[in-house]
């Protein structure tokens, strides 16, 4: 590949990316941002976690990562707990408000795939996610 079609690949990428976020975010209005969705979803899909280990499975700092729960714990979408093997370990987890929030959020999700993808055939969406499954398998081999 040429550096001229990577560059572009990387900008159609990115700009894709960039315009679902952004759709996303104009139909939830704005609740909370993809940062603090993906803490939720981790949290949905994990159970209760360190700060540390969701700030690292989704690449943020632990700056970011103390101000997006801070955020979430003041609007009640998770809370604090002990760690039941070590009672100085604080573990985030989710409420049914942040649930609630969540599936509200995937709903939103859903519809936008939806009408992106429309205009693909079958085909083509099974190609397209066969194609990115293929390139996350690479960055997850090697790290």
């Amino acid at each position: 590949m040429d550096k001229d079609t990577l560059l572009e690949l990387i900008h159609t990428t990115e700009m894709i990316n960039n315009e679902t976020v952004l759709r996303f975010m104009k139909r939830f209005d704005g609740k909370l941002n993809i940062s603090q969705i993906m803490v939720l979803y981790l949290l949905r899909k994990n159970g209760a976690s360190m700060p540390s280990k969701i700030s690292k499975s989704l690449g943020y700092t632990t700056g970011a990562m103390t101000g997006i729960s801070d955020r979430l714990i003041k609007d009640g979408y998770v809370v604090k707990k002990t760690s039941p093997e070590d009672r100085r370990a604080v573990l985030l987890d989710i409420t049914d408000s942040g649930i609630k929030l969540l599936d509200d959020a995937r709903e939103h999700g859903q519809k936008i795939s939806e009408e992106i993808f429309s205009i693909l055939s079958d085909e083509e969406v099974r190609q397209y996610t066969e194609i990115q499954k293929k390139i996350l398998d690479y960055y997850e081999a090697n790290e």
